[in-house]
C-alpha cells in the first residue's frame, strides 16, 4: 500500500505533503486511501505538520472537509495549537481558536502561549 508506506521515522506521503502545503497532493492521497490519522514517531499527524508550517488552506480543508480531529495530540500531549504557536502562525492559531480548540498544557505543563 504505497499511499500509507512509512519511512524509518514513520512519516507517510501524507505527512510530507502536509509539511510542504501541497493540498492537491493531499487530496489525491486521501482519495487513494491515505490514513488521515497516521502518526509519526512523535505522534504527529499530517494536521500537526500543516499547523506548524502555516498551511492554513490545508488545515481548513482537513478540518472542514475531512473532519480531522482538532484536539489531536502528539506523544507529549502537544495539541495543534501548540504546533501553530511553535511556528508563530497567527492565522492558524486564530482559526483553531475559532473552531474551539482547547488551550491545555502539555506533559511539561506548557500551554500554547508558552511557545508564542
Amino acid at each position: 500500500d504505497l499511499v500509507n508506506q512509512q519511512t524509518n521515522q514513520l512519516l507517510t506521503p501524507l505527512h510530507l505533503a502536509a509539511q510542504i502545503g501541497s493540498l492537491g497532493t493531499i487530496q489525491i492521497l486521501i482519495l487513494y486511501g491515505a490514513n488521515l490519522q497516521s502518526k509519526d514517531q512523535y505522534g504527529l499527524t499530517c494536521l500537526h505538520f500543516a499547523c506548524q508550517n502555516n498551511h492554513i488552506n490545508v488545515v481548513q480543508w482537513l478540518i472542514e472537509k475531512k473532519d480531522a480531529k482538532i484536539d489531536n495530540t502528539d506523544y507529549m500531549q502537544n495539541t495543534l495549537l501548540h504546533y501553530a504557536a511553535m511556528g508563530g502562525n497567527a492565522y492558524t492559531i486564530n482559526y483553531l481558536l475559532d473552531k474551539r480548540a482547547k488551550i491545555v498544557p502539555n506533559n511539561d505543563g506548557n500551554t500554547p502561549l508558552h511557545f508564542v
